[in-house]
């Protein structure tokens, strides 16, 4: 894969000075093939669920272990299975379902966010 010429730059620069996590393998992984995912509406299912229709959908899955009701798949199943069009599940790369983990929210709950104003 190639990046922009800045990008490397700086790259290099917080891997050299910013921290104390190693470079090695990570230009590397960018080659590697990405990781997909599922993760199922919890509105829609519960965990006893996810074994039937993930047989249904012929996927022997390792679960996230950070999140959970999501799974790894092999393959991208996107708008062409009826669990999808239904909002059963939606294809999500696993590192995605981070956040509404650690967030937690619940139904009903909102938080507001200050809107910047441009002049």
């Amino acid at each position: 894969m190639r990046f922009p010429d800045k990008f490397l730059t700086e790259m290099d620069d917080f891997f050299g000075s910013h921290t104390e996590i190693p470079k090695e393998g990570f230009w590397e992984s960018f080659d590697e093939p990405g990781y997909k995912g599922i993760r199922f509406s919890q509105s829609k299912t519960s965990a006893s669920d996810h074994g039937q229709i993930l047989s249904d959908l012929k996927e022997d899955t390792a679960k996230v272990e950070w999140c959970s009701c999501g799974y790894y798949v092999s393959e991208e199943f996107g708008n062409r299975n009826p669990y999808y069009h239904a909002g059963v599940y939606y294809p999500q790369e696993p590192s995605a379902m981070l956040p509404a983990e650690v967030i937690a929210a619940r139904p009903g709950e909102v938080k507001s966010v200050p809107v910047l104003q441009t002049p």
